[in-house]
């Protein structure tokens, strides 16, 4: 809210929101730069009072005489209408002035976040669309459910195709070095040769164990060597890796 009183070659505003705009606050700081303290104020304002020729302004009205002081000392508008050309505060996403506005009520602000488009997958993430076509490709080339390749690559990576891990894991599906040369891949790092090994691999893992999807995804995160040597059942590490494949995927 801003107060505003005018008199002859005078102009004194008194800044009452905490919560105006840096810009708000620039624009009053040059309309009182100049302005007497308010001790001055006060004795100037005393000597006018009993001038005729006094006059009071607001944003909405000018008044005029000696027995209006109290409405010309100051014009206030509540009930959420505008009361200064100075700023204005709109609410429920109605429009305010030039200089300032905050809107409320979840209204969206004009500058949108950028970024790179993705496709929902339904299973509470999302895969960048430059990957999804290569996620299709290696699914119908191997026979694997799309959605087991994305969430593979969702847990290994984040889809973030030059991850490394400490054991060394590479890529979006976050391949061996040893392994991802078995395979035929010349650059782990290479979204489409990535991609297409890990779905290689795991269609190879669920021929191994018969389908059962558990083994053959803790294969895929420990080595098949593990699973075997536990009597075809998953090892600690394994489980753990399937529980969190299976937070996504059922």
């Amino acid at each position: 809210m801003v107060i505003t009183i005018t008199s002859p070659g005078y102009k004194y505003t008194s800044e009452m929101s905490r919560q105006v705009s840096s810009d708000v606050k620039t624009s009053a700081s040059k309309l009182t730069e100049n302005a007497p303290s308010l001790k001055e104020f006060q004795k100037i304002l005393a000597e006018k009072m009993n001038d005729n020729s006094l006059s009071f302004g607001s944003s909405n009205s000018v008044v005029s005489g000696t027995n209006n002081s109290s409405s010309a000392l100051a014009s206030i508008s509540s009930s959420g209408s505008t009361s200064s050309a100075l700023s204005s505060t709109s609410t429920a996403g109605s429009t305010s002035s030039a200089l300032s506005s905050t809107s409320t009520a979840g209204s969206t602000s004009s500058a949108s976040k950028s970024g790179s488009s993705s496709v929902d997958t339904g299973l509470g993430f999302s895969v960048p669309s430059s990957l999804e076509s290569i996620f299709q490709k290696a699914a119908k080339k191997y026979g694997v459910d799309v959605k087991i390749l994305e969430t593979i690559g969702y847990n290994e990576s984040r889809f973030q195709a030059t991850a490394t891990s400490s054991s060394g894991a590479q890529g979006i599906m976050q391949l061996m070095p040893s392994t991802a040369k078995s395979y035929g891949v010349t650059n782990a790092y290479d979204p489409e040769q990535n991609i297409m090994a890990g779905a290689h691999i795991i269609s190879d893992k669920l021929k191994e164990f018969n389908g059962n999807l558990d083994l053959a995804i803790g294969a895929y995160a420990c080595g098949s060597g593990a699973i075997h040597r536990n009597g075809d059942k998953l090892t600690t590490a394994g489980r753990y890796y399937v529980a969190k494949f299976r937070k996504y995927y059922n």
